[in-house]
């Protein structure tokens, strides 16, 4: 859930949707990158949740959406390629810094 801070009057992404992100990012990095069109529609979910704190960064997010679009399955495993794991390890890295 996203938390609007009562007395300072700013949005800020709660410290369990941070943890989730990471947490989503570090599975599909233990994958190798390899995952289900289903996991990578998950971790696209949990980064366009923190759109109202983000703003655009959803942008970030447009090749894996790309790929979601195009695959044939939910279920069938897909190899990530590089613009991908870029996307989805910017969110790993930065997602902390959007709250400070």
């Amino acid at each position: 859930m996203l938390l609007l801070a009562r007395y300072a009057r700013s949005a800020a992404i709660t410290p369990r949707r941070v943890q989730d992100i990471v947490d989503c990012v570090t599975f599909i990095e233990t994958q190798k990158f390899i995952i289900s069109v289903t996991q990578l529609s998950s971790f696209i979910g949990k980064a366009m949740s923190t759109s109202p704190v983000t703003g655009n960064l959803l942008v970030t997010t447009r090749h894996c959406q790309m790929m979601v679009a195009i695959a044939e399955h939910w279920d069938t495993p897909m190899i990530l390629d590089e613009y991908c794991k870029e996307q989805i390890l910017f969110w790993k890295n930065n997602v902390h810094l959007r709250n400070f």
